[in-house]
């Protein structure tokens, strides 16, 4: 049969007995002994079509369609979320008892006292419905919770109820982790009444915020009242979607869980209104409450449906409750009355509520409900808004003054590390601007750093980067140098790529503060200090502290006035222009922006504005070209002339600074520096009330792979310094990450923020940041920097030294002499060296494996296979410099930043660190030599922003005998230059 062309052999049987004998053919039976259904003749089947045989599968699987594998194998990883383990409720064996109530955990008799204090946790995980109360984008724990929670403390310390509650700050429930509570009841007076206070907080470490105080009364309040009759005859029905479309325009934004309000009817005279409601619960919603607060919200909402509450645009929640009894625990339907509440005098004071059962039963009573409106700018979460301002201070080396580091340097040790110094500055008298100054001083700090990094004589030596008015030290000190300060934002990049190489030093023209500074910088040095500044011979470091609360509102722009933002139609120049119109009650808004009314969404945002009666006037400007902004500026109408400037717009076009070309520099530079230079001068002649520049908080850190965004921005703090020393209204607020993606931020992966997020900083939400907004405008500093820091990174002792006054506890300086060769790689060779060399290469082989795996972010070195080349597993130059820096820490001494070119997989790695840690014994090791020099590097040539930088002659053969540094380098530039080129042809990467 196979002579005649058979090729497939399919046996028929309850088990195979004839195709057990077939070779160089496709022989398959259908069943098998003791495997005789379904399942086995399917198996089967597959195992025919697997061989080639074709199947009619659309008759076994009817109406199903074939699609595509994916193009990679399945990585058999298993991502299920494990059930987080149920809280252990033994809470006796802490001497309290067990509240029976959905929102407390436990409560305690204060000995000594007749006091009581009940405890418990609020989390979107333990009470779900709680997330359907939005408020601005915030959870917050509704009012109705808050009395519930007092009622609760009225039942268990026999009092009748709630006389009076206020509701003093809004509490915030956190979309992850938990909020904690504490309710604290007082001991009676001689009526009988008891104090009540609640507290929350977001952290164990962090301080308690009062909420709500009021007090408990003595004896219950009669419930004289019936709403059998229902609904009444003359009320007429209200549309409650309507209603509730209307609240959410406020920033109410319910869930399911607080859409409870089913029907309601006003009735009653236009002085005396009556409104009716009927309110459900959700089954999800959960039970255990006296009055769910979600029940009760319902009932408050209907306030809303007549003439009971005055319109307002901004959300309005309970504030002060009077009278609150509890008559008997409230069932899933309720039936509401609503009237005004009148104080002696006649006035309106607030809103009664009488709350019956589905019979018309008395349920509840509240005597008087006041609401007030709440802003955005009110919210504060947890631990989070109230601390998310700082600002830099100098305070004093921890060594001494700059004569002890003098002295200290003359006694240093001779192994001690080699330093080069490098004067920085610009020519104070160029007369084209400091921007342009910005521009050349930042292209040469570039070319300087680069070839300090290629050149192999200095890989053990620092250089110190030297400028002179760069910084402002002290409160309301002139920056008198705008391009240094861009250059240092540079610096502090490439600090961050590669730590232990650079050293930043500011000096006044004290003679005893250039004198100071070699000891200085050796006391630096010793203390693990990357920057330090000398004014009169003192030696300072910075510090990140937080910024003073301010009370009060954050100023106000002239209602006539004009207000306007440049960047206006990207993501945050949307968000704030809301927010200045909702909040700040400004009326007329001139966006800018490239596209102009064009600009996706700027159709929208007008529409929107405009229904605040706010005018909105789009202007398409390239806002870099000073002549386009003048001519802007010169448009405003005399009538609502400008008083307020924020310029929120930027350019993003990344790389680490061994890569980037001057034109990156440039493009990225007139986006920030040039736009805010000229609003600078076009605005000399105006009466403004702010002057807002948006920086990042790159310039604040440094950060890997954007030296260039760095520098602009640390231009903008510079220049608001300098404005603000000179009596010119100015604030440059150094943003941390946003949540909201926009055309900057949205191609961050995950990777990407969780390398951020491991740098201790969180995103922030809008609701965050607006409120941060108005807190700068508010406290009068003139650089700020805005981010939500994350607490666990302010522990330990590997910490940034900027951090170190945030850290809890203070992580101590590192002491003289820990630097590369410090304790990690210490320990480290200790534990290796009485090993063999195929332990140590195998132990050096799973540290290398665990870093890559944290830096691309696996769950285990298992992911990692020792042969799999760096760049197949995805590394770029970023994540290159990462696993650099990781493994530098790790064995305490300097790599080289090509480390994952020159040994391209983990195994090859291991086996070069083991030779570079264990070498040759015969071969001596190379003696370090130590000096401190000056060297002015030589001036550049100065560059041409947009002029690009192309290969200079035959480029065979300069690669040909091109070093595998300068290989990677070129090949590294030639991408990012095509990338930045791809990303013009469709659109800069920037904010509008």
């Amino acid at each position: 049969m196979a002579e005649q062309g058979f090729g497939t052999f399919i046996e028929v049987s309850a088990h195979p007995v004839l195709t057990m004998a077939i070779e160089d053919a496709t022989a398959v039976g259908t069943l098998r002994r003791d495997d005789g259904g379904l399942g086995r003749f399917l198996t089967s089947l597959a195992e025919a079509w697997a061989a080639g045989v074709p199947v009619a599968w659309e008759r076994l699987f009817t109406g199903a369609r074939r699609v595509d594998l994916p193009t990679y194998p399945f990585q058999r990883r298993r991502y299920w979320l494990d059930a987080a383990p149920a809280a252990t409720r033994d809470v006796a064996s802490a001497g309290l008892a067990a509240e029976a109530h959905p929102l407390l955990g436990a409560g305690l008799p204060l000995a000594g006292s007749d006091g009581h204090v009940f405890t418990g946790r609020l989390s979107l995980a333990a009470q779900p419905w709680l997330a359907d109360h939005m408020v601005h984008d915030v959870v917050v724990l509704p009012g109705t919770a808050v009395v519930e929670l007092a009622l609760h403390a009225a039942a268990r310390t026999d009092c009748g109820g709630v006389e009076d509650l206020t509701l003093e700050a809004p509490l915030t429930v956190p979309e992850d982790g938990e909020t904690q509570v504490q309710l604290a009841v007082g001991g009676a007076d001689a009526d009988g009444r008891r104090p009540v206070t609640l507290y929350g907080r977001g952290a164990d470490d962090q301080p308690w915020t009062r909420h709500a105080a009021g007090t408990l009364a003595a004896d219950a309040a009669p419930a004289a009242f019936t709403l059998a009759a229902w609904p009444p005859a003359d009320a007429t029905p209200v549309d409650v979607t309507e209603l509730q479309a209307r609240l959410a325009k406020t920033g109410l934004d319910y869930g399911p869980a607080f859409r409870g309000l089913r029907a309601a009817w006003l009735a009653g005279a236009e002085t005396a209104p009556e409104v009716f409601a009927e309110v459900a619960l959700p089954e999800a919603a959960g039970g255990g409450f006296g009055i769910h607060p979600a029940l009760f919200d319902a009932a408050v909402q209907a306030m809303g449906a007549g003439r009971l509450v005055a319109e307002s645009d901004a959300a309005r929640l309970p504030f002060a409750w009077s009278g609150v009894t509890l008559h008997t625990p409230a069932g899933a339907m309720l039936r509401v009355r609503l009237t005004p509440a009148l104080d002696a005098a006649g006035a309106q004071e607030g809103v009664t509520l009488h709350v019956a059962d589905g019979t018309g039963a008395p349920v509840a009573t509240v005597a008087s409900l006041a609401l007030r409106p709440l802003v955005a700018a009110q919210l504060r979460r947890p631990g989070g808004q109230d601390d998310g301002l700082y600002r830099v201070e100098w305070t004093p080396l921890a060594t001494g003054t700059a004569t002890d580091a003098a002295t200290g340097a003359a006694d240093a040790e001779p192994d001690a590390e080699p330093v080069v110094f490098a004067d920085l500055g610009s020519d104070p008298a160029d007369p084209r601007g400091p921007a342009r100054g910005a521009h050349v001083l930042t292209a040469h700090t570039l070319t300087l750093v680069r070839d300090w990094l290629a050149d192999e004589r200095s890989a053990t030596a620092r250089l110190a980067v030297v400028t002179s008015g760069a910084v402002a030290v002290r409160q309301g000190e002139p920056v008198t140098d705008l391009p240094a300060a861009a250059a240092r934002g540079l610096i502090r990049s490439a600090q961050a790529e590669h730590p232990d190489r650079f050293v930043l030093a500011d000096i006044d023209d004290d003679p005893a503060s250039r004198a100071a500074l070699p000891g200085a910088v050796a006391a630096a040095v010793a203390a693990g200090e990357p920057q330090l500044a000398v004014r009169r011979g003192a030696v300072t470091v910075p510090r990140l502290v937080r910024a003073p609360a301010a009370p009060g509102p954050a100023p106000r722009a002239a209602g006539a006035g004009t207000v306007l933002i440049v960047g206006g139609t990207g993501t945050l120049g949307r968000l704030l222009a809301r927010h200045l119109v909702a909040e700040h009650g400004v009326r007329h808004l001139l966006l800018v922006s490239r596209r102009g009314p064009d600009a996706p969404g700027a159709a929208e945002l007008e529409t929107q504005l405009a229904a605040f009666g706010a005018e909105v006037r789009f202007a398409a400007c390239d806002a870099a070209n000073r002549e386009a902004l003048a001519a802007v500026i010169a448009a405003i109408p005399a009538a609502h002339p400008l008083t307020a400037v924020v310029h929120s717009g930027g350019l993003l076009d990344d790389g680490v600074v061994q890569n980037l070309t001057t034109r990156q520099l440039a493009r990225v530079l007139r986006a920030k520096a040039d736009v805010a230079t000229h609003l600078h001068d076009l605005t000399a002649g105006h009466d403004l009330s702010a002057f807002v520049l948006f920086s990042a908080a790159a310039a604040t850190f440094g950060r890997q792979g954007q030296g260039n965004y760095a520098a602009a921005n640390a231009y903008l703090d510079a220049l608001a310094a300098h404005r603000g020393a000179t009596g010119l209204p100015a604030t440059s607020i150094a943003w941390g990450l946003w949540e909201q993606a926009s055309d900057m931020t949205g191609h961050l992966g995950g990777d990407a923020r969780s390398r951020i997020a491991a740098a201790g900083m969180q995103p922030l939400d809008a609701a965050e940041g607006l409120a941060l907004y108005d807190a700068a405008l508010r406290g009068g500093e003139a650089v700020v920097t805005a981010a939500r820091l994350d607490p666990d990174a302010l522990r330990g002792d590997d910490i940034a030294p900027l951090l170190r006054g945030l850290a809890r506890p203070a992580a101590a300086p590192a002491p003289a002499g820990a630097g590369p060769a410090g304790a990690a790689g210490e320990l480290l060779r200790r534990r290796l060296d009485p090993m063999g060399d195929e332990d140590r290469e195998r132990a050096l082989l799973d540290l290398v494996r665990t870093h890559v795996a944290e830096v691309l972010g696996h769950g285990s070195l298992n992911a990692v296979p020792p042969q799999r080349g760096f760049l197949e597993a995805g590394f770029d130059s970023l994540t290159a410099v990462e696993l650099r820096n990781r493994l530098a820490r790790a064995l305490g001494r300097r790599l080289p930043a090509v480390l994952v070119f020159d040994h391209p997989n983990p195994l090859r790695l291991a086996r070069h660190l083991r030779a570079l840690l264990w070498p040759d014994r015969d071969r001596p090791a190379p003696q370090p030599t130590v000096t401190v020099t000056d060297q002015a590097p030589a001036p550049e040539p100065e560059p041409e922003p947009e002029q690009a930088q192309e290969p200079a002659g035959d480029v065979d053969a300069l690669l040909k005998d091109a070093t595998a540094d300068e290989v990677f380098a070129f090949i590294d530039a030639q991408f990012n230059e095509a990338q930045s080129t791809d990303q013009q042809k469709g659109g800069p990467r920037g904010d509008d």
